[in-house]
């Protein structure tokens, strides 16, 4: 082969990748227009590895490989475009195997999406038809490459998969919501592969031992029309309210919220958040999900608190300076009212979380709004995240365990001092009534019994502060919020969804036995049941494996 016949060769490779690389990622840029929810944005980590795919199979000796590819490629778009049409959200790891055992239930919601769906199926012929015009134009003329479609093939059923197999947890496969369809199906696919199939061939399949079936929460509309109001919701980011001096300890952590308290303007308490970790809690929290192992609330959105919001003709906002991929299942909004750390990086680098009040000053307050406001701020390492001027306690010279604890109560100084500034701008701008509701996704460990950080299951990772502050019109709202049948976070949001008019109720009760879910956001690791006594404290604590 000469080396113009092979340069010539390569070019068209590479012309006919690139173009088959711009046409797959086209159906989520349509999508966009049609779906003002749908986050998805391209990024070039995930165009290239599109390229060279493509690159690869018109690399192959045979002419099927781009086609089959495309194939594959437009399968997993359609399949995760019209989840998202359907229900709100992408297809997880975790329901893809649901699939074979709902098969009637999923063909029947095809039917009612029929248009959409035949809309999709057209796309993806032409896709399929694209590609294989491609091949029969291309075949005498592109260059072909030993084992290429061999390389292609080990990259998609064993390199992925592998990556998947040695990771514990299934977290870093969900969907991102700023990912495009075929980077989103191609992560969740490569979970199951590893762990649904491969694990299970080797007899060595993950799963949690306690596994029970759940009924769905059911949801009952109250109240046709709620009166105007706004609801900010706080999340905040590894709390420990034992460290915090508005539930007792003797450093003034929280002075701004202090005089507050002690003006009778904020009413307090210490709930129980329902995981240990952020990727589990965040999710668990905004869609009510109760039990470890029922994961069908959020794919069905049915009890997701934003949701609900913008049912009852409220706007929706999630304002972040986490990332993007912890809001997913979450923050089921308009993809103009979704910010995180990823759109206020250059803001981030020096205001902190200080970011969401400038976030909190593009929503117009004088109409109803349901505001998630989640912040970074005391997480670790806890001196990274406030500004110089809030190092009240030395965080050099000292030891590594001092440096711990007074660099974290750095950080709920300065979250002290941000959440001042955002009561303080809503109750000068908002008229109408106002409640912030100020809690954390879960608690965090500083030595007490020899534990630091989180993610443990233990019962103190699952203490965190519920705080709540309301303007003079909203003062009966925020009585009725703070009444909790049982202090946990699935309590705080279910008042949330009683506030929105909404009755959220569980057919298979237990009184006073809760869940803490672990590391896996479906369950499948260990979690813990407590059970709560009238008098709000643990009675029991037992981990399920």
């Amino acid at each position: 082969m000469t080396f113009n016949k092979l340069a010539k060769g390569l070019s068209l490779n590479v012309i006919l990748a690139l173009a088959l690389t711009l046409l797959v990622v086209l159906p989520d840029e349509i999508y966009k227009m049609v779906n003002s929810n749908y986050q998805a944005e391209l990024s070039t980590k995930v165009t290239i590895i599109i390229f060279v795919s493509y690159f690869l199979a018109f690399s192959s000796k045979g002419g099927r490989a781009p086609i089959v590819l495309t194939f594959f490629f437009a399968g997993i778009a359609t399949n995760q475009l019209l989840h998202f049409e359907y229900f709100g959200s992408h297809v997880s790891p975790n329901e893809i195997p649901l699939f074979f055992d709902e098969i009637d239930e999923i063909t029947v919601s095809l039917f009612t999406l029929w248009k959409e769906s035949l809309g999709a199926f057209v796309v993806w012929g032409l896709m399929v038809f694209v590609s294989f015009k491609m091949v029969t134009v291309s075949r005498e003329s592109r260059l072909s490459l030993p084992l290429a479609s061999l390389v292609l093939l080990a990259v998609y059923t064993l390199g992925l998969p592998r990556k998947a197999y040695n990771d514990p947890s299934v977290q870093n496969y969900y969907p991102n919501p700023k990912a495009i369809s075929i980077a989103n199906g191609v992560r969740s696919l490569s979970w199951v592969l590893a762990n649904d199939l491969y694990r299970e061939a080797l007899g060595e399949k993950r799963g949690n031992k306690s596994y029970v079936k759940r009924e769905p929460l059911v949801v009952e509309k109250l109240i046709d029309k709620i009166e105007p109001l706004n609801i900010v919701f706080v999340m905040g980011e590894s709390l420990n309210p034992r460290h915090m001096s508005a539930y007792g300890h003797e450093r003034k952590t929280t002075p701004l919220l202090d005089k507050r308290i002690n003006k009778g303007e904020i009413k307090k308490t210490i709930v129980y958040s329902g995981g240990v970790s952020t990727k589990v809690s965040i999710p668990t929290f905004f869609n009510l999900k109760k039990y470890p192992e029922d994961t069908s609330a959020l794919t069905s959105g049915s009890t997701n608190l934003l949701a609900l919001a913008e049912e009852q003709g409220m706007t929706a906002w999630w304002l972040s300076t986490q990332s993007a991929n912890l809001s997913v299942y979450s923050a089921r909004v308009d993809r103009e009212r979704f910010y995180t750390k990823e759109d206020v990086l250059r803001e981030y680098e020096t205001k902190y979380d200080l970011a969401l009040l400038d976030l909190l000053k593009k929503v117009d307050l004088a109409k109803p709004n349901f505001i998630v406001l989640h912040e970074r701020g005391s997480h670790s390492p806890y001196e990274k995240y406030h500004p110089s001027d809030f190092v009240k306690y030395p965080e050099t010279g000292v030891t590594t365990d001092e440096l711990r604890v007074n660099s974290y109560h750095n950080s709920l100084l300065f979250s002290d001092y941000v959440h001042e500034e955002i009561i303080s701008y809503l109750d000068e701008n908002s008229s109408l009534p106002t409640i912030v509701i100020f809690t954390g996704d879960h608690g965090e460990l500083l030595g007490e019994g020899g534990y630091w950080s989180h993610s443990k299951l233990i019962a103190g990772v699952a203490e965190v502060p519920f705080i709540i502050w309301h303007n003079k019109k909203a003062k009966e709202y925020a009585d009725n919020l703070y009444k909790l049948k049982f202090p946990t976070h699935f309590e705080v949001g279910k008042n949330i969804a009683t506030l929105l008019g909404y009755k959220v109720s569980d057919p298979q009760e237990q009184d006073g036995v809760y869940f803490v879910n672990g590391k896996n956001l479906a369950g499948d690791a260990s979690f813990a049941k407590m059970q709560l006594g009238q008098d709000g404290k643990i009675s029991s604590w037992e981990i399920l494996r």
